[in-house]
């Protein structure tokens, strides 16, 4: 699988930055903790609006200067990801 994603992973990021610039969002007014150095993940029921709010705090950190190279959004519901292993995350992390 390693290849495989290794191939896969430029469309992955390309179709993702597609979709943010395509989308109208409503501001929410919420947002993750303020934790420097964390990893943020949303987490919750199917069609809850966890993409809508990631695409939000995505927007707002390119707002305050971050660039777009230090942010990846994944997917993994893609079905072009199965099988997709713990091995392969461990293969995804050193890819990047």
């Amino acid at each position: 699988m390693k290849e495989n994603l290794r191939a896969l992973l430029p469309d992955l990021v390309g179709e993702f930055w597609d979709k943010l610039v395509s989308h109208n969002l409503v501001k929410r007014p919420l947002c993750f903790p303020d934790l420097p150095q964390k990893i943020r993940v949303a987490i919750g029921m199917r069609r809850t609006g966890k993409s809508f709010f990631l695409f939000q705090t995505i927007q707002k950190l390119l707002d305050n200067g971050i660039q777009p190279e230090q942010i990846l959004f994944i997917n993994f519901e893609d079905e072009r990801l199965l099988p997709f292993s713990a091995e392969d995350l461990g293969q995804l992390v050193i890819i990047l």
